[in-house]
């Protein structure tokens, strides 16, 4: 799919906000629907949290993760299992500022139905690895943990894959599932962060 680019940062527009609120209506249930002026409005807080697979030629959106730094109060609620991601405001969601450590809750892994299966999310994971080791080596932010809702089985074990561990069942029968840098096992996707976590975190706090 050579016409396929993995982006973020200021390349993510509102259109591709949009088509990625499409992608949740045809992989997630409505009770987890968000609207565009919400997320809009998480984006103009930190415009780092998308990454996106996007076909260049059509300007379409075949796939997209959200990492989004939040407060430790927003992560230690979702971490509970008594709440679904709806309840995040722009003001849960943080700013990354250099040599501050912080939290963060991975929302989706969507890719499009007719598009699984040809390494959309592999890239972008890869692109999501990049991006916290560059957060670490780079800006000296590491973060103290990173909570995630699996709503479905395969969701469950790509988490897993990427070195999740199930926390609870939460009260809406999703799994809830966190990654820590410090005891997480290594896979293809953490190999890196945690080599630099290993050498910088002494100094930061983590």
């Amino acid at each position: 799919m050579e016409d396929v680019q993995i982006i973020t940062g200021s390349e993510i527009t509102p259109s591709y906000i949009k088509q990625a609120l499409e992608l949740d209506r045809i992989s997630y249930g409505e009770d987890y629907y968000l609207d565009f002026d919400k997320c809009l409005s998480y984006y103009q807080k930190n415009n780092e949290i998308y990454i996106m697979a996007v076909d260049s030629v059509k300007q379409k959106v075949l796939g997209y993760i959200n990492f989004s730094p939040v407060t430790e109060k927003m992560f230690r609620l979702i971490k509970t299992g008594s709440v679904i991601d709806t309840v995040i405001s722009d003001e849960d969601i943080v700013r990354y500022i250099e040599g501050n450590n912080c939290w963060a809750y991975m929302s989706s892994i969507v890719v499009h139905p007719n598009y699984r299966h040809k390494g959309l999310a592999r890239r972008m994971l890869g692109k999501l690895e990049n991006f916290i080791f560059s957060l670490a080596s780079e800006r000296s932010i590491y973060f103290y943990g990173i909570i995630a809702d699996a709503v479905s089985a395969g969701g469950q074990k790509l988490l897993s894959n990427i070195g999740f561990k199930a926390v609870k069942r939460s009260e809406h029968d999703t799994v809830i599932m966190e990654m820590n840098f410090d005891e997480a096992p290594e896979t293809q996707y953490n190999r890196e962060i945690l080599k630099i976590y290993a050498g910088g975190r002494k100094h930061s706090g983590v």
